[in-house]
């Protein structure tokens, strides 16, 4: 087979700002090792005007299908939808992406050569983990003042530099990927209706789905050439809710399917933030019980929680500015944000503690809550379900 026919699948709500972006990029598409045959916008019951936007470009692209939702099923139950609307026989792969993003024009062939090079037990692949630019960011904010837009720049250029860290990441795992991440990934379309699709009232769908395709046999890898950029949250309170959402989810994840040999990175990393935290605070507290100040619950360098802490953070950093050379289109500000160390400090404290956070909710049986961009609130259940998934 020389050629790969290729479906993109986008779940949409409320998405009419940014839909002519990946739109343009999707029409765009060469076609080297593939045929992209489909494009598929589901719109997740959107109240703007998505719905005009899809059928303007449906005149101009003969691919382009649109679904409408007549209630929310969230992104997973929109992505079903979509892809369970593709007929094996006339689509190979399905790539699924975010309407805030935005993609290389090389991404379908680039996806299909990853395929065409591995065999039929390759279930998918995942792109890098790029961060649109702040300019492209800025203008989707409403008024602000000048001390909000400097924390917008200061969350974009740590979450960019953290992007950088996800890409690492899976290059040292790229055979064997931990999640298949939701920005962006490739799937065999065979493999993802085998399995059911993306499971429905998940807090990180994307994570259960490689699961289910693990389980089935089939294996998930990461493909560096594949290039696509996304939005990120510009706000303390809508990065908190993201993460919150993220280690939830995982931790849900990991309740579900268990502790197997494509869960056991995750939770070695459960238990060693865990152990180091117990370690420290447990230190800490008891050396202020000895001397009865908050200053002198550290008996300075020769204290041996002192000294490995500053180990840990000396390896921490060490390989976070090797995690710059996966960093696309890095500028000299992203080598002094890193050199300032504070920033990061200051960044590294606050995910530390959200994720503390996260065990105790997870503890007390919280199911956890997903709020679209524009801060609407929507509960997790798990009676989404598709008639028309079926298998």
């Amino acid at each position: 087979m020389d050629k790969l026919n290729v479906a993109f699948v986008i779940p949409a709500y409320n998405e009419e700002k940014n839909l002519p972006g990946i739109l343009e990029d999707l029409k765009a598409q060469q076609e080297g090792s593939c045929r992209v045959v489909a494009i598929v916008v589901v719109d997740d019951v959107s109240t703007d005007n998505t719905p005009q936007v899809v059928k303007d470009f449906q005149e101009k692209m003969s691919n382009l299908r649109y679904i409408r939702n007549e209630t929310s099923t969230l992104r997973a139950g929109a992505m079903n939808r979509g892809i369970f609307s593709l007929n094996q026989a006339d689509v190979d792969l399905v790539i699924a992406i975010d309407a805030d993003c935005r993609a290389a024009s090389d991404l379908a062939d680039q996806a299909a050569q990853a395929f065409l090079r591995d065999d039929e037990t390759l279930g998918g692949v995942c792109s890098r983990f790029g961060v649109l630019s702040l300019e492209t960011l800025m203008p989707n904010l409403k008024k602000r003042s000048w001390h909000a837009d400097a924390m917008a720049w200061i969350l974009w250029r740590l979450q960019k530099l953290e992007g950088a860290g996800f890409d690492a990441s899976r290059t040292a795992t790229h055979e064997n990927v931990l999640i298949l991440h939701g920005l962006c990934s490739a799937y065999r379309l065979k493999a993802l209706q085998e399995v059911g699709g993306f499971p429905e009232g998940h807090l990180i769908e994307d994570y259960a789905t490689t699961m289910k395709l693990k389980r089935r046999g089939y294996t998930a890898k990461f493909c560096p050439s594949m290039r696509a950029w996304t939005d990120v949250p510009l706000t303390i309170k809508s990065l908190l809710r993201q993460r919150e959402r993220w280690g939830l989810g995982g931790l849900q994840v990991l309740q579900e399917f268990g502790i197997d040999r494509n869960t056991l990175e995750d939770a070695i990393n459960h238990v060693a933030f865990i152990g180091l935290f117990l370690v420290i605070f447990c230190s800490l507290v008891l050396n202020i019980a000895k001397t009865g100040t908050i200053a002198g619950g550290w008996n300075g360098a020769s204290d041996p929680m002192m000294l490995l802490s500053i180990a840990v953070a000396l390896v921490g950093y060490t390989y976070s500015v090797y995690q710059l050379t996966f960093l696309e289109k890095r500028d000299w500000v992203d080598y002094v944000v890193k050199l300032a160390l504070i920033p990061e400090l200051a960044y590294a404290m606050l995910m530390s503690g959200l994720q503390v956070v996260i065990y105790v909710k997870f503890l007390g049986g919280s199911k956890g809550t997903w709020y679209t961009k524009d801060g609407t609130k929507k509960e997790i259940t798990q009676e989404y379900k598709q008639e028309f998934v079926q298998l």
